[in-house]
């Protein structure tokens, strides 16, 4: 060795060449087609983000996820740091018991919302969801 730091190669771009390209494909190029729309549809403008500031019930909606957003936030920030003061100060078997707990919640929550996707998506009897969709109100005027 010379002291001096060796400089990655270019064989660590073609690594994650094919991972990267997925996803500006997949997800970056969809989201900026989108937001072109969203300003030229139907003519170009900001018209269609001025309901945004002028609607009370918009204004409503947006405060209430805003809302639901941070009580989240904050409840999650406190129950993660209660689990990780409790894992570093429990012994090596409260530890390990306490992390199969974790993994075995994270899987039932996991299978439970995939079972319910999964119904929602092929509902039994051919109608419940348009049923439900019929009985809600109609906001078209």
């Amino acid at each position: 060795m010379t002291g001096q730091a060796s400089r990655p190669s270019g064989i660590y771009w073609l690594l994650v060449a094919p991972a990267l390209l997925l996803v500006l494909g997949l997800y970056v190029w969809p989201l900026l087609k989108i937001l072109a729309l969203s300003f030229t549809d139907p003519v170009p403008g900001l018209q269609n983000y001025r309901l945004l500031f002028t609607s009370g019930a918009i204004g409503r909606i947006l405060m209430t996820t805003a809302r639901i957003c941070g009580m989240t936030s904050a409840l999650t920030l406190i129950g993660g740091y209660a689990i990780a003061y409790a894992l570093v100060h429990a012994g090596e078997r409260q530890r390990q018991w306490m992390l199969f707990l974790r993994a075995a919640a994270v899987l039932a929550l996991g299978a439970g919302a995939r079972l319910r996707l999964g119904h929602a998506a092929a509902p039994r009897g051919g109608g419940e969801l348009r049923r439900c969709s019929r009985s809600a109100p109609s906001t078209a005027r």
